[in-house]
């Protein structure tokens, strides 16, 4: 009897620490809604090939890239944004195109370096994050999105709570990183400790969605450099 109570004991408190964990991932994009996430303007795929200087903008010429004269086919010099060494902005910036989610917290300063190009020499481009334009829909749906994940996470401990058991709990671990709720604030903040990358790094070179195929980003690209 007191074995069987000591296990459950354990497992609520390890469910309350994995429920609070959940729940501090999604809850702070709730600030979005009142302060925006700022971005580069900055969308580059795995090769470091530039696909789009505009982002989240209305227009390209609102994007601070497309304001330091990066243009459509720019390459970037991953190598020089390699990380290690891992305190060094260019290993920061590179976290900023993680995953294609280009926010970041508005009045940060990225180092890009750009490849050579048509027999021109390479350059290094310094970015100022602008913040993102931002309307009643937008805040009406991160609103609704972060309600909606933590009323599934919620759920879903409710029902380890009560019903303990591998079902309950593996639908419970699901809800953890599959909930609707967005993190785009809490990747912003860790993205400020360049020690931090190595766990990013880690989630992204394992993390396979459910659906669908994870794009490639000069992120995946160099994640083997730093694990």
């Amino acid at each position: 009897m007191r074995a069987g109570n000591g296990q459950k004991f354990v497992g609520r408190i390890a469910l309350a620490l994995l429920t609070l964990y959940a729940l501090a991932m999604i809850a702070p994009d709730v600030l979005r809604i009142v302060r925006p996430l700022g971005s580069f303007g900055l969308i580059a795929n795995s090769d470091g090939l530039v696909t789009s200087v505009q982002g989240p903008f209305s227009a390209e010429e609102d994007s601070p890239a497309w304001k330091a004269g990066i243009r459509l086919g720019d390459r970037l010099d991953l190598e020089r944004m390699r990380c290690p060494p891992m305190d060094s902005n260019a290993c920061a910036t590179m976290l900023s195109l993680w995953g294609v989610v280009t926010y970041v917290l508005t009045g940060r300063e990225g180092t890009f370096f750009l490849a050579a190009s048509d027999g021109g020499p390479g350059r290094e481009v310094k970015l100022i994050a602008a913040p993102r334009p931002v309307n009643r829909v937008l805040q009406l749906v991160i609103a609704l999105d972060q309600i909606a994940g933590a009323l599934f996470v919620l759920g879903a401990a409710w029902l380890v709570w009560t019903r303990p058991g591998p079902m309950t709990w593996g639908f419970f671990v699901y809800s953890i990183y599959f909930n609707p709720g967005q993190v785009f604030q809490f990747y912003a903040w860790l993205q400020q400790w360049p020690r931090a990358a190595q766990l990013l790094a880690r989630e992204v070179a394992t993390y396979r969605p459910p659906f669908g195929k994870l794009t490639a980003t000069p992120m995946s690209r160099t994640c083997s450099r730093i694990l």
